[in-house]
């Protein structure tokens, strides 16, 4: 086969089978929020304590320029949980990056657990005490082993000051190959014959 004849064949197994891409499956910045502390949330259920919607302009504004966000641990010394009103759907055995955005308000040592529910994550984060902590990012891959399942965050102590979460990101990442269509070996076919013909002309 020459060289021209095995290009148009890759060419070709690349066109029709190849990586497809990722989705998104939920995603909340908070910046349609109300500033608010001990607020309320149109995305999440808060139980177990409170949180406070800060940022904006001058909103206890610990990080300019990222719109809202939230800090954890609420106003009333009793950190809160936040999960998603509605379950979100999974593909079993389908891998999915959960990442957020994060910093802290205060400087003592803050920890969450924090995942999907029905057994598809739970992960512990914390924060060591210290100074500013830096807006950071965040991300964990897991594999789906329930086919639905709601995001939460559940923040422990409560001293007012928690950890600050925004930039809530769920998404598919999916590295498997297209399936090959069917007509793949017919093309492959005539582009053989077109080879085999090219050949007897310089013969």
């Amino acid at each position: 086969m020459n060289r021209t004849l095995a290009a148009a064949l890759a060419t070709a197994s690349l066109a029709l089978a190849g990586p497809a891409g990722a989705a998104t499956v939920f995603s909340d910045n908070f910046n349609s929020e109300t500033l608010a502390t001990n607020g309320s949330l149109s995305n999440w259920n808060i139980s177990n304590g409170t949180i406070d919607v800060i940022g904006g302009v001058s909103f206890y504004n610990f990080y300019p320029g990222n719109g809202n966000y939230l800090d954890l641990d609420g106003s009333t010394q009793n950190a809160g949980r936040i999960e998603t009103k509605l379950p979100l759907a999974f593909t079993i055995g389908q891998t999915y990056t959960l990442s957020f955005n994060y910093g802290r308000n205060g400087s003592s040592a803050e920890s969450m657990t924090f995942g999907v529910t029905g057994g598809n994550l739970s992960q512990l984060f914390a924060l060591p005490a210290g100074g500013t902590v830096p807006f950071s990012f965040f991300s964990v891959d897991f594999v789906a082993t329930s086919a639905s399942g709601n995001i939460f965050f559940d923040h422990a102590g409560g001293d007012q000051q928690g950890i600050v979460l925004d930039n809530v990101l769920l998404a598919s990442v999916d590295t498997a190959v297209v399936p090959v269509p069917a007509a793949l070996p017919l093309l492959l076919t005539g582009l053989l014959g077109l080879g085999a013909i090219a050949r007897r002309r310089k013969a």
